[in-house]
């Protein structure tokens, strides 16, 4: 039996954001291309056994990579270019699709660079507004005549805020719905853990996280949960 799982469409008006102490989600690829360049003695001294790591903390790792680039593959520098543009040592900009717009229709779809449906940023306060949209297919082959498959859509947004050095917190919130063969739709964990799928029998799942994080100099405090899945 085998899980073969595409994503053809993913819609996310901004990469969340980037403020410095919000913290990265330990699913993140940037964790496995820094673990990889460890392995190889890019990053000797990098250490993921306490995730997550703040965005400030995962550009300084970033930063350390770039300075040992004639030891890494094509490849590698590639990926590393691309997690250098989701994150960048600081806001340059406050592009935003309501407010101060500088990008086109297409680039706040397609582009990499930061871009939010609403942004604020002053020398103090900033917060930003991402609605996120993501759809996933799932083919599971049981046997060599047998195939199952399904469709999950997941709608929602995200809210970001930063105050000075010392302050951030961020909330996520969303709704999805899994069609198609049950069976394969309970190969995603977000839908295996649903209690509204697995006790009611809808086809409606969610989702909420959110956390604050204080954090000054070597000391650092964080509140929140992960994930939280209601009926």
């Amino acid at each position: 039996m085998g899980t073969k799982n595409i994503w053809f469409f993913c819609l996310v008006f901004s990469t969340f954001t980037f403020s410095q102490n919000l913290s990265v989600n330990p699913k993140h690829p940037v964790y496995d291309f820094l673990n990889q360049l460890r392995i190889k003695n890019i990053l000797s001294w990098y250490d993921d056994a306490i995730l997550p790591l703040t965005r400030g903390e995962v550009f300084i790792q970033l930063q350390k990579a770039k300075d040992s680039t004639a030891m890494m593959s094509e490849n590698d520098k590639g990926r590393l270019h691309l997690f250098l543009q989701f994150f960048p040592s600081s806001r340059k900009s406050n592009n935003s699709f309501f407010y101060n717009n500088s990008y086109g229709l297409g680039e706040h779809f397609f582009s990499w660079k930061e871009n939010y449906a609403y942004s604020y940023q002053d020398s103090l306060l900033s917060f930003s507004i991402a609605p996120l949209v993501t759809t996933k297919n799932i083919f599971l082959k049981k046997t060599a005549e047998q195939l199952h498959s399904a469709f999950l859509i997941t709608y929602g947004g995200a809210f970001s805020l930063e105050y000075g050095d010392w302050f951030a917190a961020y909330l996520e919130v969303w709704n999805g719905y899994q069609g198609g063969d049950k069976k394969a739709s309970m190969t995603d964990q977000r839908v295996r853990q649903s209690f509204s799928v697995n006790h009611t029998g809808i086809n409606y799942f969610d989702q909420t996280t959110g956390y604050v994080t204080l954090k000054k100099d070597i000391f650092k405090l964080q509140i929140g949960r992960e994930r939280i899945l209601w009926g």
